[in-house]
């Protein structure tokens, strides 16, 4: 086989792989709970930033908000890097780099 149709192959494969692994992630109950979490987080920060930050009480109330939207951004990455282990999709990823490697 020509060096062109491997590459497009493999490119097909590694693209249908990260399709099904975010669509499989999309209906995580745990993962869209952690993002819109997230999500609520940011809009609130950026909602408050400015009148959060005028008084003591303010700048300790954005350190907890930003302590959490930290805690909630690790746990998303955990729980995405956690689901690619499950559907071996890291191990896949390796074995097609040493592939074209």
């Amino acid at each position: 086989m020509p060096k062109q149709i491997i590459e497009e192959l493999v490119e097909n494969l590694i693209y249908d792989a990260v399709v099904e692994y975010r669509e499989e992630l999309e209906n995580n109950q745990e993962w869209c709970r952690a993002k819109e979490e997230f999500e609520s987080l940011v809009r609130e920060i950026k909602e408050n930033i400015d009148p959060l930050t005028s008084t003591v009480d303010a700048g300790e109330k954005m350190r907890k908000l930003i302590n959490q939207l930290l805690d909630r951004h690790i746990y998303l990455i955990n729980l995405a890097e956690l689901n690619a282990y499950r559907n071996g999709f890291h191990d896949g990823a390796k074995l097609i780099l040493m592939f074209l490697g």
